[in-house]
């Protein structure tokens, strides 16, 4: 009965370990399926004209490369962010829903130091960064 026992919970660790079916394929590619929805996530606030402008892939077209490329690019290129990513998600009919994920760049806009003598002896300093709630916008 033990062995049975232990048998069993190693097929079920085998199984949880490997993961999907051997016969279920890799997902379905994105590119090429129409887009039902563009959005966008930010992690802070941000110019939604400035981002809607930069987000080339649009709802009611295929889905590219080339667009989606373009779109990270364009948005890295405003050094405003310092991480984009794009998600794509097959939904039930076969078009495609996305997502656009932005991480703002965070500057140091001032650094001060207080305390008399130069910089090698150990003094205050101040650095400050603004965060505030997250930003979203999705367009159908």
């Amino acid at each position: 009965m033990r062995r049975a026992a232990l048998a069993l919970a190693a097929a079920l660790a085998a199984a949880v370990l490997c993961g999907s079916p051997p016969d279920a394929g890799p997902p379905p590619s994105a590119f090429g399926r129409m887009v039902a929805s563009v959005g966008w996530i930010a992690d802070g606030p941000v110019d939604p004209r400035t981002v809607g402008a930069l987000i080339g892939i649009v709802a009611g077209r295929p889905l590219s490369e080339a667009e989606t490329g373009d779109t990270i690019r364009d948005l890295y290129g405003t050094l405003l962010f310092s991480e984009v990513a794009v998600d794509a998600t097959v939904l039930d009919d076969g078009r495609v829903s996305v997502l656009v994920y932005l991480r703002r760049a965070f500057r140091v806009r001032s650094i001060s130091f207080r305390g008399g003598g130069g910089l090698s002896e150990r003094g205050n300093c101040e650095t400050s960064f603004e965060t505030e709630a997250a930003a979203t916008q999705i367009r159908h």
